[in-house]
């Protein structure tokens, strides 16, 4: 009796911890545009969906954190509709966002970037990079999950995950 009770709690205790935290889903990269400039391709994965809390952040990584001290690049914005994918300069959200610039609009290097938004569903997304990840990147490849990419293989990875 005492081992079948320990099991139920530990069951419920793990379902409990696995309902609060939103998947953690790799729906954003960063290429470099045409003109050499940093841009966002962002993949909800419904269409016309509600994220909220997108923002982009930066930190050096001797500090390991976010900071908003003047030498941070990035912006914030709430609630946002989208239609579909999403493709934008970094540094120039759609303007229907409303998005808040903090810091300087520029990828600087030595700093950690990190985009990232809440579905309206049960998941969020993010991409971290830095300037020297994007400047290793070839023609027609993207970073996200951590690593360079064909435009194809981020495509699949999107389907595979939503």
């Amino acid at each position: 009796m005492r081992r079948m009770c320990g099991a139920a709690c530990l069951t419920l205790g793990l379902i409990m911890v696995s309902g609060c935290s939103p998947a953690d889903l790799p729906l954003i990269a960063v290429r470099n545009g045409n003109d050499g400039q940093p841009v966002v391709d962002l993949r909800p994965c419904e269409e016309g969906e509600t994220l909220s809390e997108a923002h982009l952040v930066s930190w050096t990584p001797e500090k390991g954190e976010a900071t908003n001290d003047g030498k941070d690049s990035g912006w914030g914005a709430g609630a946002v509709k989208t239609h579909g994918s999403g493709v934008f300069p970094l540094f120039s959200p759609p303007p229907a966002w409303h998005a808040r610039p903090h810091g300087t609009q520029e990828l600087m290097s030595g700093r950690t970037y990190s985009l990232s938004f809440k579905g309206s569903g049960s998941y969020q997304a993010h991409v971290y990079f830095t300037a020297d990840d994007l400047a290793s990147l070839r023609p027609g490849q993207v970073w996200a999950d951590d690593r360079a990419m064909s435009t194809e293989d981020f495509a699949e990875l999107v389907d595979d995950k939503c």
